[in-house]
């Protein structure tokens, strides 16, 4: 089983936060406790947290996808094992599943309303955003979304002026849409 992660890591150049850093890391941890009861394995994974690196992740990843791979695909199954490198590969790539996709979004939209000191000073507004909330669909963000333009002259008062309310809703429809 041979993967070949250099183009993954040519990609690591890119800028990343520190949150997204953090993020990738968290997820490799989580997806590396399915093979981290075992001896064989644990060593390795305890060098990468460690290190506490996506660097250090990556040589974990292409260490199980080399010097380890004949035990992994006995611990796993060929196949499986296959699915795993790639899949840990993918994670410290920061390619999301669409599900993780769509819950990270609608994290990131609910921090965004919470955090938002002039929502809860609206009855109206605040009440749409808890609505939205509660719902937690992606249709009930975009749909928050229309209704705060619907409410745009109540969105200006509460913002004070027309260009700080204009920049509410690009910074929202930015979450949404999951724009940098």
């Amino acid at each position: 089983m041979k993967f070949n992660n250099e183009d993954c890591i040519n990609n690591m150049n890119e800028e990343l936060t520190e949150k997204e850093i953090n993020r990738r890391i968290e997820k490799a941890r989580a997806h590396l406790a399915e093979i981290g009861s075992s001896k064989t394995f644990r060593k390795a994974i305890e060098e990468a947290e460690k290190i506490n690196t996506l660097e250090g992740f990556w040589e974990l990843q292409d260490k199980l996808s080399r010097e380890l791979s004949e035990h992994l695909m006995n611990y796993m199954g060929s196949s499986d094992a296959t699915a795993f490198c790639i899949r840990l590969a993918e994670i410290l790539n920061g390619i999301e599943t669409p599900e993780e996709k769509w819950y990270r979004i609608r994290e990131n939209i609910k921090e965004f309303l919470k955090t938002d000191e002039d929502i809860p000073k609206s009855e109206t507004l605040k009440k749409l955003a808890d609505e939205a909330i509660e719902e937690d669909t992606m249709d009930g963000y975009y749909n928050l979304l229309k209704e705060f333009r619907k409410k745009y002259d109540e969105l200006v008062k509460l913002k004070k002026t027309e260009e700080d309310a204009n920049n509410f809703l690009a910074r929202m429809t930015g979450v949404i849409y999951d724009k940098k």
